[in-house]
């Protein structure tokens, strides 16, 4: 995947797979995504990714690029005069307001119905309004030595989603990135805002409250929320951006 400029949602549609992924040359992490999961990321390097679809039903995603113009209004009139806060890295996980607010957005752009723009760009707002009131990073030191990397970010996270009916242990969280317990925790907390068994009950929570979706969808689809202008992919899958005035 390439480095991007605007915040990049992917959001599982339909099927199940296994996705892995990694920075350039470094290890792979893992994790097991289903209908309904999200990724989310605004990378400043690039990195890569791959999947294995599981089960008979088609894998199928929805790639969202929320527009900078739209993302840097809403954190305005949120922040005032502050730079637009930067997003954290998320990995396979589930939100039940985000992917309501997803289905709307994908229901509003198949349909194309009468006030389509307008609508769509109401909900780039609202999904603006969503991502910076729960996924805004933490503010991190300048010094990198107090920060946590990303992949070791993604690898922490990939772990506790595919672990999530285990008991927590925070040594083998901390063993998996090679870091000492405490050194881990209090950079995680830093980046994400709750400390690493605080986000395992929360994934619980969110993965218990939001029953598996049907799998009707049958496309992949990339979308940004942007001025009207569409372009065909192949394999039947098509590709629309959306730029806001």
């Amino acid at each position: 995947m390439p480095a991007v400029a605007e915040p990049l949602i992917v959001w599982i549609i339909s099927g199940e797979a296994v996705v892995e992924e990694r920075d350039l040359g470094g290890d792979w992490a893992a994790c097991h995504v289903r209908t309904g999961d999200f990724f989310l990321t605004r990378s400043a390097t690039p990195y890569e990714m791959r999947w294995r679809a599981i089960g008979d039903a088609p894998f199928q995603v929805m790639h969202l690029y929320l527009s900078v113009a739209v993302f840097e209004r809403v954190a305005s009139d949120m922040l005032g005069g502050d730079a637009p806060p930067a997003l954290r890295d998320v990995a396979g996980a589930r939100d039940a307001q985000l992917s309501h607010l997803l289905a709307l957005i994908h229901q509003e752009l198949t349909a194309e119905g009468q006030g389509s723009e307008i609508f769509i760009h109401s909900l780039a707002r609202c999904l603006a309004v969503h991502l910076i009131r729960h996924y805004a990073a933490a503010e991190l030191d300048q010094d990198q030595q107090t920060a946590l990397p990303g992949f070791r970010l993604r690898q922490a996270i990939s772990y506790l989603q595919t672990h999530l009916a285990e008991p927590f242990s925070l040594a083998e969280v901390a063993a998996v990135v090679g870091m000492s317990e405490f050194h881990f925790s209090r950079l995680f907390k830093k980046a994400t805002g709750m400390s690493p068994s605080r986000y395992l009950i929360r994934q619980r929570i969110a993965r218990a409250q939001v029953p598996p979706t049907g799998s009707g969808w049958t496309w992949t689809i990339t979308r940004r929320l942007m001025l009207p202008r569409r372009e065909a992919r192949n394999s039947g899958e098509q590709r629309r951006d959306l730029r806001s005035r």
